[in-house]
């Protein structure tokens, strides 16, 4: 009895695992397809919280987050850009359905 509940603990951790990895996917493949048509640029302020690179074995460099307000509701992403500091501005783009998917728009964009 006890072997057959481990079992289905390991499956169920699993499958777990597998379904968050695949939510990751997702939310990664809307946000590199998002649509000038379905999106909004906002204006964007860089704050203190660092996201660092990993697989750098002595100093990891980082980029700051960044956060926006849609309503009342506040989002927050990723820069990516190591010149950033905080308090500067910078534009992103914006999924006008769901906020969560949003991404930074360089210069160049």
């Amino acid at each position: 009895m006890n072997k057959k509940i481990g079992d289905y603990f390991w499956i169920f951790l699993a499958l777990i695992i597998i379904c968050v990895l695949i939510g990751k996917l997702i939310k990664a493949h809307r946000i590199y397809n998002l649509s000038p048509e379905h999106s909004i640029r906002k204006k964007a302020i860089i704050f203190n919280e660092k996201n660092y690179w990993p697989n750098h074995p002595v100093r990891a460099p980082f980029s700051y987050s960044y956060k926006f307000l849609v309503g009342k509701q506040e989002y927050h992403g990723n820069s990516h850009d190591t010149t950033l500091k905080i308090g500067d501005t910078i534009y992103i783009e914006v999924d006008k359905n769901d906020p969560e998917i949003n991404r930074p728009l360089h210069p160049k964009d």
